[in-house]
C-alpha cells in the first residue's frame, strides 16, 4: 500500500475522504426523511396544504363544498402535480434562489479578477524586466600622481537585471472556470425545483398510509370551512359597526346627512339593498 500511495501521490486518501461525504449525505438524507415521517404521522397540521383525491372524495360526500377555492385560498392551497406554487413556496424558492444568485456573482467576480490579474502580470512580464549596465571609474593617486590602483581594478562594472524578479503568470484553465458555472447554474436550477422533489415526500407518505391521509383530508376540509366562516362573521360584524356608527351620527347631526345606502353608497332603492 506504501507503494501505491507513492505511485499516486497520496490521491487514495481523497478517494476515501469522497466515500465518508458520500456516507454522511446518506446519512443526513435517511434522517431527514425519518423526521418527515414521524411529523407525518403524528402532527395533522404539518405540510398538510395539498389538495389531493382524498381531500376531493371526502369533499363529495360532506354536507359543504369547499370547491372552488377563491383567490386568497388558491394561492396558500395547491395540488401536488400543479406547476403553481403556495406562498410559502415561493418564499423558500425566493431564499435559495437568492443563496445561489449570489454564490454566482462570487464566483463570476473571483474568476474576473483572476483574468484581469493574469492580464496586468502579462504585461509587467513582458515590458517589466529592465537591464542596465553601468561603468564608475576608480582613481587613487599618489604624491606624484600615478594611480595606485591596478588597471583591472580601476574600472568597476554594474549591471543591474530585474529578469529575476518577474514570472510569467499561469493562466487558469477554462475547463475550471466552466466547472464553477456548471456548479452554480446546477444551483441555480436545484433551487427551483426543490419545491416539487419535497412534494414527492408527501406523495410517498400518502400512498403508504392511506388511513392517515383520510384524516388529514378531513383536517385540511375543516380548515378551510372554518376559515370561510370566520372570514364572513367577521365581514358581518364590521357591515354592522359601520352601520351602527353612521346611524348614531344621523341621530346626532341630520342636517350633515342624507339618505344614502352604507353598502353601495346609492341613494336609490334603499331599502331593497
Amino acid at each position: 500500500s506504501s507503494s501505491i500511495n507513492a505511485e499516486y501521490g497520496g490521491s487514495l486518501d481523497w478517494v476515501a475522504l469522497g466515500d465518508y461525504l458520500k456516507l454522511i449525505t446518506m446519512l443526513m438524507v435517511y434522517v431527514s426523511a425519518y423526521k418527515y415521517l414521524s411529523k407525518y404521522l403524528t402532527d395533522t397540521t404539518f405540510d398538510n396544504l395539498y389538495l389531493d383525491r382524498a381531500l376531493e372524495k371526502y369533499n363529495a360526500h360532506a354536507e359543504k363544498n369547499i370547491f372552488p377555492l377563491n383567490t386568497k385560498e388558491r394561492g396558500k392551497y395547491v395540488r401536488i402535480s400543479q406547476a403553481g406554487m403556495t406562498a410559502a413556496e415561493r418564499y423558500m424558492v425566493t431564499r435559495s434562489s437568492l443563496k445561489a444568485l449570489i454564490y454566482c456573482v462570487a464566483v463570476l467576480v473571483v474568476e474576473g479578477c483572476d483574468r484581469i490579474l493574469v492580464l496586468v502580470c502579462t504585461i509587467l512580464f513582458k515590458y517589466g524586466p529592465l537591464t542596465v549596465e553601468h561603468s564608475i571609474q576608480l582613481t587613487e593617486e599618489d604624491e606624484n600622481g600615478e594611480s595606485m590602483l591596478p588597471e583591472d581594478l580601476s574600472t568597476v562594472h554594474l549591471t543591474l537585471d530585474t529578469t529575476s524578479c518577474f514570472h510569467e503568470p499561469a493562466v487558469t484553465d477554462l475547463s475550471v472556470t466552466a466547472y464553477h458555472l456548471a456548479l452554480t447554474s446546477g444551483l441555480l436550477v436545484l433551487s427551483v425545483t426543490q419545491v416539487f422533489f419535497l412534494r414527492f415526500r408527501h406523495a410517498v407518505c400518502d400512498s403508504f398510509y392511506p388511513v392517515r391521509r383520510k384524516k388529514r383530508a378531513e383536517y385540511l376540509h375543516t380548515k378551510i370551512l372554518k376559515a370561510r366562516t370566520y372570514k364572513l362573521k367577521h365581514a358581518a360584524e364590521e357591515v354592522f359597526t359601520r352601520v351602527s356608527e353612521r346611524n348614531k351620527l344621523c341621530r346626532m347631526f341630520p342636517w350633515l346627512y342624507k339618505p344614502q345606502c352604507v353598502l353601495c353608497s346609492g341613494r336609490e332603492n334603499i331599502q331593497k339593498c
